[in-house]
């Protein structure tokens, strides 16, 4: 936020339009506090919303947006669900509404498969199997995916250089078999 929009915030909080919604997110730092404490005064309603931190609320917050959906989903989807996508809140409840518009009935395990299972699948060693038999564009998906879901990408690379050094081994021994 610039100084002009914290100006204009808060003179819009003494005498805002009724026909009008504003939404305001703060990070919770210092800048732009008096333009939450103008709008407090004002009597604006005030909705907090905690960062989404532990797993345990990940999986409640996807069990809540298909609970407010009014559409069952069974405990293993919520699980893959979770995590395929990952801790961003953002790309779960996006995740979850394309699910409840794309699959009828209960949501399924194998529903959360056919649409996120690439991601729950995308370990060190499944990239570095795509890469090492020449499927580069599923590495390069598989990579996306991992990294997305939050995977260091330290073990990716180990995963990688393991498949490499053995393939090494393999080659350097058959040479030295066939030389004999």
């Amino acid at each position: 936020m610039n100084d002009d929009f914290l100006e204009e915030a808060i003179a819009y909080a003494a005498d805002p339009d009724p026909e009008v919604v504003v939404i305001l997110r703060h990070g919770g730092a210092v800048r732009g506090k008096k333009a939450l404490d103008a709008w407090r005064a004002a009597g604006a309603a005030e909705y907090l919303c905690p960062a989404v931190k532990r797993d345990s609320e990940l999986v409640e917050f996807v069990e809540g947006e298909f609970g407010r959906a009014r559409r069952a989903a069974r405990p293993q989807a919520v699980r893959a669900l979770v995590d395929a996508v990952g801790a961003d809140v953002s790309e779960l409840a996006s995740a979850c509404l394309q699910l409840l518009s794309d699959v009828p009935g209960p949501i399924t395990e194998e529903a959360v498969s056919t649409y996120y299972g690439s991601r729950v699948n995308a370990t060190g060693f499944a990239v570095a199997d795509a890469a090492i038999v020449g499927r580069t564009a599923d590495a390069l998906a598989l990579v996306r995916h991992s990294l997305d879901t939050g995977t260091d990408p330290v073990p990716l690379v180990a995963a990688l250089a393991s498949k490499l050094r053995t393939l090494a081994t393999v080659g350097a021994a058959k040479a030295g078999a066939s030389t004999r």
